[in-house]
């Protein structure tokens, strides 16, 4: 109960006389939900998604290009149709498959960087 209390005691010193210490001035800048900061990147797995939206003029375009492209992926079990089930006796499948996963990978790398 000692070391309970002791503790408290340092945690409401902290928070109640030097609430500021822990908390950048920039915490108090009002965020203008119109402007993003150039310097923000999101999270890794996002980059590829984020970088596309940024090639095309517009964020509409953007989006619609990459619905196809789920779409697309989506739908490649129904388009390839062919009687042999090995992938690698698939070159349709193949090709697209290893060719998404480049270009994702690519994507997210230029996106990295940029």
């Amino acid at each position: 109960m000692i070391a309970l209390s002791l503790y408290l005691a340092c945690f409401m010193v902290f928070v109640f006389f030097f609430p500021n210490i822990f908390i950048p001035s920039t915490s108090y800048v009002p965020a203008n939900p119109l402007v993003t900061p150039s310097h923000i990147k999101p999270e890794w797995y996002f980059l590829a998604n984020y970088q596309t939206l940024k090639l095309f003029p517009s964020e509409i375009i953007g989006l619609t290009v990459q619905a196809i492209a789920m779409a697309f992926l989506a739908l490649l079990p129904f388009i390839d149709r062919g009687e042999e089930k090995h992938p690698l006796k698939r070159p349709l499948f193949t090709f697209c498959a290893v060719g998404g996963i480049l270009l994702w990978i690519g994507m997210t790398v230029w996106g990295e960087i940029s």
